[in-house]
């Protein structure tokens, strides 16, 4: 709401729709609101490789 200069209270509904939606496995990549879960995502991911592999230097 920040990035839209809203003030709070002033918002009291947001409605999205989707067209032509296709599978999740079939997109680059993914969209999100939420900047500091994909964050956290991307870096499960690394250390979940780091820890498959010992390593670090494919990233």
């Amino acid at each position: 709401m920040d990035t839209a200069r809203l003030q709070r209270g002033h918002l009291s509904a947001l409605a999205l729709k989707g067209e032509d939606l296709v599978d999740a496995d079939q997109v680059a990549q993914q969209i999100t609101l939420d900047e500091a879960r994909e964050a956290r995502l991307v870096a499960e991911a690394v250390i979940d490789r780091v820890r498959g592999t010992g390593r670090v230097a494919d990233y």
